[in-house]
Parts: structure tokens; C-alpha cells; sequence
């Protein structure tokens, strides 16, 4: 109940409108951002198109580049140049294809007994590259014949199916011939040039050894071979 004969009234206060302040605010950022973005972009297309430009003119100042050089080589020396290549090429055929005869005489040499002494040599080079060898020689005696015939047995990287014939005397001395195959490998020039050290090795640790065997019961020197002391596989 109202006092003291005063009228108090309630008058609602009209409320301010909201502001579009926040909204705003979002607006200009979104707007920031595209306008960024949009830059970016612009940059990056025309990166693109700078660097595609250079390549295209890179690209066609090697063909020019290539197209002056090849000027510069006449037909002439162009063709010198195949007609060498060609060389080259059969050089390299021969060189990989030729059998070093003489690596044959080095082997026989390192492998042959000092009482053994051939005297005839014959070889037929065969189509694939296998090599026919025929040898005969003499010897001090039979038992130097046993040695010799152990030794290129057992030399089976260099000598193929070596085999002892013709058995006789000349002058009072024995008399045989040899006939066996040559590891091809063992003679190419190439594998000489390129395996020289490597294959007199091998060559050596094989003499070595057959010099291991030389108490077999099979083959025994005898007293006069021991008194000369050349019927050894180390007697080379």
C-alpha cells in the first residue's frame, strides 16, 4: 500500500539494441583471410609461371646448344669416329678371343721333369676354342715316364685327359708320346693379361701338391734316380 499519500510508478527502461560490434569483428577476419589466401595464391600462380617460363627458354637454349654443336662435327669426322668404333670393337674381339700359344710352353715347362725331354710339339686349335696337343719325348727311365704322367694327371685345371702311348727305347732310353687337351681358359691372352699372377698361383700350389704325393706306393723312384735327383716334381 502506498505511504504518506505518494504515488510511486514503475516505468520499464527501453533496452539499447544489440550492437553488431562481435559480428563485425568476425566479418573483418574472414575478410583477412580470403584477401591473404587470394595473395597467396596470386604469388604461387605466378611462381609457377616464372619457372615454367625459365624451363621452356633452359630447354630451348640446350637445343640450340646441341643443335651448334652438332654443326660443328662434319659428316667427315663423324664418320672417322664410327669407322673407329668399329676398330675398337674387333680389337677387343681379338684381344677376347686370341689363345696365347706360349702360355702352353710356360705350363709344360713348370709341369715337366728335368729327365723328361720332349722333342717333337704339335697342337690343333679345334672350333669351340678346345685346344688337341701332341707331344713326344723321352726320358732317363721308365719310372721318370710314371712320374711325368702322375704329375699332368694331376694338373687337372691346365691338362684334360692326358694319355701316355707308344712306349719304346731310343738309344737305350725310354720313348713315349703324349696326347691330351688344354684348358682354353688357361691361354686366352685376356685371362693372361688380367689373371697372369693368379693363374701361376694356382699353377704352383697344384705342383705343390702332387710334390705331396710322392711316397705313393704305386710309383717308386729307383737308387739311380735318387743318386741324379731329377726325377722330382720340384726338379723344374
Amino acid at each position: 500500500m502506498p505511504q504518506g499519500g505518494q504515488n510511486h510508478k514503475f516505468i520499464s527502461q527501453p533496452q539499447k539494441p544489440a550492437t553488431s560490434g562481435s559480428t563485425g569483428g568476425i566479418a573483418d577476419i574472414l575478410m583477412l583471410v580470403s584477401i591473404v589466401m587470394m595473395a597467396s595464391s596470386l604469388a604461387i600462380a605466378a611462381g609457377m609461371y616464372i619457372y615454367a617460363t625459365y624451363n621452356a627458354s633452359a630447354i630451348e637454349n640446350a637445343k640450340r646448344n646441341i643443335s651448334r654443336t652438332s654443326e660443328r662435327f662434319q659428316d667427315v669426322t663423324i664418320k672417322d669416329f664410327q669407322t673407329l668404333g668399329r676398330q675398337l670393337a674387333a680389337a677387343d674381339n681379338v684381344l677376347q678371343n686370341h689363345m696365347s700359344v706360349s702360355e702352353i710352353f710356360r705350363a709344360l715347362e713348370k709341369s715337366t721333369l728335368k729327365s723328361v725331354q720332349y722333342n717333337n710339339f704339335s697342337y690343333t686349335l679345334n672350333p669351340d676354342n678346345t685346344i688337341d696337343v701332341k707331344l713326344d719325348g723321352t726320358a732317363l727311365t721308365m719310372n721318370a715316364v710314371a712320374w711325368q704322367s702322375k704329375i699332368l694327371a694331376n694338373q687337372k685345371h691346365i691338362f684334360k685327359n692326358p694319355v701316355f702311348s707308344n712306349l719304346d727305347l731310343n738309344d737305350g732310353k725310354p720313348a713315349f708320346s703324349v696326347s691330351m687337351q688344354i684348358n682354353p681358359d688357361v691361354i686366352k691372352f685376356q685371362n693372361v693379361v688380367l689373371a697372369k699372377q693368379s693363374e701361376l698361383t694356382d699353377a704352383q700350389s697344384a705342383t705343390e701338391d702332387t710334390g705331396s704325393d710322392n711316397t705313393s706306393p704305386d710309383v717308386q723312384p729307383d737308387s739311380n734316380q735318387d743318386q741324379t735327383g731329377n726325377d722330382s716334381p720340384f726338379g723344374i
